[in-house]
């Protein structure tokens, strides 16, 4: 029984750290819209105002009116993306790789991503973003740990973007020094990360309406 309740609690410290390491990771873009620690530019790592660089002027990578995830408002996101200039102010030919999205978009995004003709016309227009071909080679992803159900992001090629650093892998351990006469026991765990992006130029998005 004090085995089974060893690795039961094992099991729940193991969780615990995941979920700690996966709310860290996603706060990178829940606090994208407004922290201003994220970037050296002094501006949040999803602004309209990204310095651009040699006589590029100011950046943006979001929409201009923020918008709901539509098809239209991801077709927009999709050529900003292809038009925005490097640090020397030429073309980044940077391309959208992979739609992150909270859970509760997770239809929208697929019906956008998936169906044949443009979704929501009556027209029987082509679906552009598949027709294109090569955009989110990576596809879909919803992150569970995304808190804002509006907010919808495109991770883009860009080099040197978003980052994770892995320092120390997660380690579990019984702490068999611990265990007491009462036959208590503890288990502790130990990890070391850090989650960042070094080019703004690696996510686009809207904060929804």
């Amino acid at each position: 029984m004090a085995f089974n309740m060893l690795e039961k609690f094992m099991t729940a410290l193991k969780e615990s750290i995941q979920n700690t390491i996966n709310t860290v990771a996603a706060d990178v873009l829940n606090n994208g819209f407004t922290s201003t620690t994220l970037t050296g530019e002094g501006v949040a790592l999803l602004s309209a105002s990204h310095n651009g660089g040699r006589g590029a002027g100011n950046q943006s990578n979001i929409l201009a009116t923020p918008a709901d995830l539509t098809y239209t408002s991801l077709t927009d996101i999709i050529t900003q993306v292809m038009q925005t200039k490097d640090d020397r102010n030429k073309v980044a030919s940077l391309v959208s790789e992979k739609l992150v999205l909270p859970t509760a978009l997770w239809n929208v995004g697929t019906t956008i991503l998936q169906t044949a003709g443009a979704p929501g016309v009556a027209n029987n227009d082509t679906n552009a973003i598949l027709a294109f071909g090569g955009l989110f080679t990576k596809g879909m992803c919803v992150n569970h740990f995304l808190t804002d159900m509006d907010a919808w992001f495109v991770k883009t090629n860009a080099r040197n973007g978003l980052k994770f650093f892995n320092r120390i892998s997660p380690a579990l351990e019984n702490v068999d020094s611990q265990v007491s006469a009462a036959g208590d026991s503890a288990v502790r765990g130990r990890t070391r990360f850090a989650a960042g992006c070094s080019n703004w130029r690696a996510v686009f998005g809207s904060a929804g309406i």
